[in-house]
């Protein structure tokens, strides 16, 4: 039972920031799907591909012949820590055995990119979007949600290098793997910009309570960080063991998702 809510929290996960759509068929001649984020011409190898969509897939254009002018909305790939390894032939019993039929410490991440520009619809500028997530996760009031039952504690000292941290407390529930009713636990990670501005620059949300028992069974981490210059808003799922690599594994993933700018193929 663990095991598969551990599946059905991952591919949550990946759907609620990215989307899960049909994919469209005539983006990948070449071997590539390809696009535009903004302004940005990428190509990413279609074997690294899990979801992959289009900003008009919704509007019945899936069998539009795709070009590097079409606009994406989204994307989400598997990559294996520490090498940055996509999911293929070679490795895909290791991911099956240690990511989806997993619920304990794994090297798989799944990796899912929004483009920006779609914040536009909701007023969210870039130096605000991570600063309101933030604020979110602390204080649900500011969205109108009732917030009696939150408890923020944070931290004194820095739990994890080169981030504060606070610990955040809801109400009791019974989830379908316990048998008792315990509360609803996070502890939040950010780091501040080089100008110590209030808007985060790197936001981990963890799991974390008495209910999880690593390397058995792990909470699941979400990074959340912004690409200006590739016009991303990212999002980087990994099990907690691979939290005191954060800062490493944001800077690859940073390198990785760029690696995919290209220009239009002839």
């Amino acid at each position: 039972m663990a095991s598969w809510l551990h599946l059905v929290v991952l591919l949550v996960c990946a759907c609620s920031f990215v989307g899960c759509k049909k994919q469209d068929s005539a983006s990948t001649s070449y071997g590539y799907v390809y696009g535009t984020l903004g302004d940005v011409q990428i190509r990413i190898p279609k074997d690294e591909v899990f979801i992959f969509d289009y900003v008009d897939t919704d509007d019945g254009a899936s069998k539009l012949q795709r070009s590097c002018a079409s606009q994406i909305a989204s994307a989400t790939l598997f990559l294996r820590w520490p090498g940055m390894d996509p999911k293929n032939a070679k490795n895909e019993s290791d991911f099956k055995a240690t990511r989806w039929k997993s619920i304990g410490d794994t090297q798989w991440m799944d990796v899912g990119f929004l483009s920006s520009a779609l914040r536009k619809d909701y007023k969210q500028e870039d130096d605000e979007y991570l600063g309101r997530l933030k604020r979110f996760y602390l204080n649900k009031s500011e969205y109108g949600m009732a917030n009696n039952d939150l408890e923020v504690k944070y931290d004194d000292k820095n739990l994890v290098l080169g981030l504060n941290s606070a610990l955040v407390i809801g109400p009791p529930s019974t989830p379908v793997t316990a048998t008792k009713a315990t509360p609803e636990e996070y502890r939040l990670y950010w780091r501040s910009h080089d100008d110590q501005d209030k808007s985060p620059a790197t936001l981990i949300k963890c799991a974390t309570g008495e209910r999880y028992d690593p390397p058995r069974w792990t909470p699941l981490c979400n990074m959340k960080f912004h690409i200006k210059e590739m016009n991303m808003d990212v999002r980087v799922g990994y099990t907690a063991n691979l939290l005191p690599e954060w800062l490493a594994i944001e800077n690859a993933v940073r390198s990785h998702l760029s690696s995919y700018k290209a220009s239009c193929p002839q």
